[in-house]
């Protein structure tokens, strides 16, 4: 049994050999020695074999399973009816089909059982074999889609003219800013506000009469800030002109210029530089004013500052120098005489040095000493004082920059001030200052603003005015073309050498109208008063002021 089932083997492997070495279209190699070198897949090109699920496979389509696998090269092999073909081959349009049901033979049609296949036509999906009077889907009704075919044999077809769609835009956080004119690398951005108002007590009067006036407000503004991809230019110009209708004696004008600059030296080294000029008049009810003028002496104050900063990483320095001169006008009074006010003229030397320290993104605390030096032109005023004095101060304070919340600078200290005369007291006191601006909803935002100063004074034996100021400002935006603004200003001026002290309140509420960017239209009602330790400077005033705003 052994023998003989080795002798049916050896049979059966020589047969195998004998059938394998017959000899490929080639030549000399066999088939399967010429195929080891170039394998390819397998499979029909034309009908590719997928798996499908039972509920979308037909009846009649082929299967995998059992066929013997293919290893010959076929060009285009996997690739799909649609989209690229390397092959560059034209590729056929499928076969016309007739209805199902129905079979064409000339001119005549036979009826034909529709589940029987037709020879050589392609297989049809369900779908495709949908008979021509089916329901057509919601989508294929609308005629006005692009590409649509026509509603009848007869009717013309024709094509809308479509705009992608585009996502939409994002709302501008301030849509009725002016834009600016831009002048090469330059925006200039100007403006004019003409206000008509009243004042019932336009000369600030303790006693009766208040004398009432309507009175004019002409007030032009440019601001300008370069673009430049180093150093930074930014100039602001503002001025006022006031006139009384019944009291002309009250006209006045006033004037800020401003002229900052940056000098990048390097990316960690820069060059600040200032220029500055004030036009002024004494304040409506101010003890410095003098009885019978026939208009308010004028006021100048110019200066200028150079400084050097340095940035160490998150450690910044700056020293800064500052020069100004203040001179006043000759008073000029009813009766057509005049009196010098050169005893009020001075020079007023200063150093700043400031050191801050970036904690986090968008808090800088820092230290500021500072140093001046006021210089009078005479050494005795009018009233006999020699005013020239030496001031120091100190201060304590951080810087915000959060993006949509707080931004600006707080700070407190301690200030004093040196008089050469020894009738004057000397100054001194704690000082806050700040500016901040709270975002507390996307249409509400709130400023906070204290300052603390030491003005001069012509009255005898009063060395200055002692003045720290807080001002809190609310805007509510309605509508983004409807902000309604609230406003309350508390002043407080200490007059050093004398027992005089002045409380100054100032309550306005205003609804901006914002026609569009070039034009606003503003009504205001303000209330301002003052009350004193002394008798007789008390005072109440109301003003009404309508305002026309044009902007570029």
């Amino acid at each position: 049994m052994l023998a003989a089932a080795l002798v049916l083997a050896g049979q059966w492997l020589a047969t195998s050999a004998a059938n394998a070495q017959t000899a490929s279209p080639g030549g000399g190699s066999n088939q399967i020695e010429s195929q080891l070198m170039r394998p390819v897949l397998d499979g029909n090109p034309q009908n590719l074999p997928r798996f499908r699920s039972p509920r979308k496979a037909l009846d009649n389509a082929p299967t995998r399973f059992g066929q013997l696998p293919n290893f010959e090269y076929q060009p285009a092999l996997g690739a799909g009816t649609t989209g690229f073909d390397s092959t560059n081959v034209r590729k056929r349009r499928p076969l016309a089909v007739a209805a199902p049901g129905a079979q064409s033979q000339g001119n005549a049609t036979t009826p034909v059982d529709a589940a029987a296949p037709v020879p050589g036509a392609p297989t049809l999906t369900p779908k495709q074999l949908q008979p021509p009077g089916g329901p057509l889907s919601p989508r294929l009704r609308l005629q006005n889609r692009p590409g649509a075919p026509p509603a009848g044999v007869d009717a013309a077809a024709f094509t809308l003219a479509t705009i992608p769609p585009s996502r939409r835009p994002l709302i501008e956080d301030k849509p009725f800013d002016p834009l600016g004119i831009q002048v090469g690398a330059f925006n200039f951005r100007p403006a004019f506000e003409y206000s008509r108002g009243f004042d019932n007590n336009a000369p600030r009067n303790a006693t009766a009469p208040t004398q009432s006036s309507w009175y004019n407000l002409y007030a032009p503004e440019l601001l300008v800030n370069s673009n430049w991809e180093r150093h930074e230019l930014t100039a602001s110009l503002r001025g006022t002109y006031a006139t009384y209708d019944t009291m002309h004696t009250l006209d006045r004008p006033t004037a800020e210029a401003k002229v900052n600059a940056r000098i990048d030296v390097t990316s960690q080294t820069r060059i600040d530089l200032e220029g500055r000029y004030l036009l002024f008049t004494d304040y409506l009810g101010s003890p410095n004013i003098q009885a019978g003028l026939s208009h308010l002496p004028i006021g100048q104050d110019y200066g200028a500052t150079i400084g050097i900063g340095q940035r160490f990483n998150r450690l910044d320095f700056s020293l800064k120098g500052t020069f100004d001169r203040t001179v006043y006008n000759d008073s000029e009074f009813l009766d057509g005489s005049t009196s010098s006010n050169a005893g009020r003229n001075f020079n007023k030397y200063g150093t700043v040095l400031r050191t801050s320290y970036e904690v986090m993104p968008g808090a800088a605390p820092f230290v500021e000493v500072g140093t001046d030096k006021r210089a009078y032109d005479l050494q005795f005023d009018a009233g006999g004082n020699e005013r020239s004095s030496q001031g120091y101060y100190a201060k304590v304070g951080t810087t915000l920059a959060f993006a949509g919340k707080l931004t600006g600078e707080v700070s407190v200290g301690y200030l004093t001030r040196q008089y050469h005369d020894p009738n004057l007291l000397n100054v001194y006191g704690w000082t806050v200052d700040s500016a901040l601006t709270w975002l507390a909803t996307p249409l509400t935002s709130v400023k906070l603003i204290n300052t603390t100063t030491v003005a001069e004074s012509t009255v005898v034996n009063v060395s200055s005015s002692f003045t720290r100021e807080t001002t809190l400002q609310v805007d509510h935006a309605f509508r983004r073309w409807l902000v309604a603004t609230l406003k309350f200003t508390r002043g407080f001026d200490d007059y050093v050498g004398d027992d005089r002290e002045d409380i100054r309140y100032i309550a306005s509420g205003a609804l901006s109208y914002n026609l569009n960017r070039e034009l606003w239209l503003k009504g205001e009602y303000r209330q301002e008063w003052r009350t004193s330790n002394q008798p007789g400077n008390n005072y109440w005033a109301h003003v009404y002021l309508l305002t026309l705003r044009l902007q570029r």
